[in-house]
């Protein structure tokens, strides 16, 4: 995750938090509000990567809007700057950057959390119990007795060369854990005091503690000796909240919460290696993919070439077609020349039929005549056999009898 993010703008992170003004709170603030503008920065350069416009945009304005400006109630700048602070007095313009955590009891199943139990359950008792981290320096140290709840804060013992070669850390521990925790109680307060203090004010410094420390966890580094040292100082910053003398069951709890936030810290890089291996796996599938792209560019290309070969196929079946409309056109006005030809034809056949009919009837009226001729040629036959009969038979009449 760190990995996409600019390394400059991850070394000015870095240097902003070991260089926090812890001392001066109007700059503590100011230091913290351009802290969240490089928080800003880092996310939004990590989400410009995205190939969806709309999506970035959306997923910038949710961080935005989960990016709220840190700010301490009045009463809490009163108690830094040295002030009094008024019984019963509730922050009015608090804004933490995370949530705050439930306080849940804790159980058997979460044993880290364990070594807060004793003094979460019996606030009264003198002496707290002995932590996990405290009970394996003590078995290394031939088992030295618990130091008590009202005892001074014992100085951790490190190693100079250690130290020495890991300024870093150094400067964590020293700005975050000693010199910030020494402004948590009001200037010139007893134990009295103390035992009446404003718990709001603790929990809204605890929590911006916790935002700080969030901070540092998951923007400054990734390496496992960095987290390793940040782990140590998270377990060194309980003791010394263990050692204030409050005895108050809302700051355990609060103490409670930070352990809760290292654990899952150490989760998150799990789940942050874990995404990077995921992350390698999508980028062998990518590429891939991205051959199997190029395959099918290259299909594109000779179905591209295919096509073209049709394209001209088609080129000159389109001649083919205009000329065989040419010839269709042609043929249409022989057509019509024929079909006037026809109509003409038509024409002359029918007068011709009329002419037809009207010898016909000529055919008829001769044929009537011819008869009528025939019957008088029968009867000038039948007259003339009368008178052939009649002069034979003169024939035999003799001449004197004319006389």
């Amino acid at each position: 995750m760190d990995g996409d993010q600019s390394p400059d703008l991850k070394e000015q992170y870095r240097n902003a938090v070991l260089n926090l003004p812890v001392d001066n709170p109007t700059a503590y603030l100011r230091e913290i509000k351009r802290l969240q503008g490089l928080m800003l920065d880092m996310e939004f350069e990590q989400l410009d990567h995205d190939q969806e416009p709309e999506k970035v945009r959306k997923d910038f304005n949710e961080v935005k809007k989960n990016t709220r400006e840190l700010r301490l109630s009045p009463a809490c700048l009163r108690a830094v700057q040295g002030s009094e602070i008024t019984a019963g007095e509730k922050p009015i313009l608090e804004q933490p950057t995370v949530e705050k955590l439930p306080v849940k009891k804790t159980t058997p199943e979460e044993p880290v959390v364990n070594k807060f139990i004793a003094l979460t359950e019996e606030p009264a008792a003198k002496e707290p119990a002995i932590t996990e981290t405290t009970a394996k320096k003590n078995k290394k140290k031939k088992k030295k007795k618990p130091a008590s709840k009202n005892a001074a804060t014992p100085e951790p013992t490190t190693n100079n060369s250690e130290m020495d070669s890991d300024a870093e850390a150094n400067a964590l521990r020293m700005r975050i854990t000693h010199n910030y925790l020494d402004l948590i109680r009001p200037k010139n307060s007893t134990d009295a005091d103390s035992a009446e203090y404003n718990m709001e004010f603790i929990q809204n410094v605890a929590n911006e503690l916790l935002n700080v420390t969030c901070m540092v966890l998951s923007f400054v580094d990734t390496s496992d000796s960095f987290n390793a040292k940040a782990m140590e100082e998270m377990e060194k910053l309980g003791e010394r909240l263990l050692n204030l003398k409050d005895g108050n069951r809302d700051l355990m709890a609060v103490i409670n919460e930070l352990d809760k936030v290292r654990i899952r810290g150490l989760k998150c890089k799990k789940e942050v290696k874990d995404l990077k291996e995921e992350l390698d796996e999508v980028k062998m599938e990518y590429d891939f993919t991205k051959n199997e792209v190029i395959g099918i560019k290259l299909e594109c290309e000779d179905t591209k070439l295919k096509l073209a070969g049709i394209k001209m196929v088609l080129k000159d079946a389109h001649n083919e077609l205009a000329e065989a409309k040419k010839e269709l056109d042609v043929t249409r006005q022989e057509f019509a020349a024929a079909t006037l030809e026809l109509f003409e034809a038509t024409k002359e056949l029918k007068d011709t039929k009329e002419e037809l009919i009207q010898f016909k009837w000529e055919f008829e009226d001769t044929k009537t005549e011819l008869e009528e001729v025939k019957e008088k040629n029968q009867d000038m036959e039948k007259k003339v056999n009368e008178m052939y009969a009649w002069f034979n038979k003169q024939k035999e009449v003799p001449l004197s009898h004319f006389h």
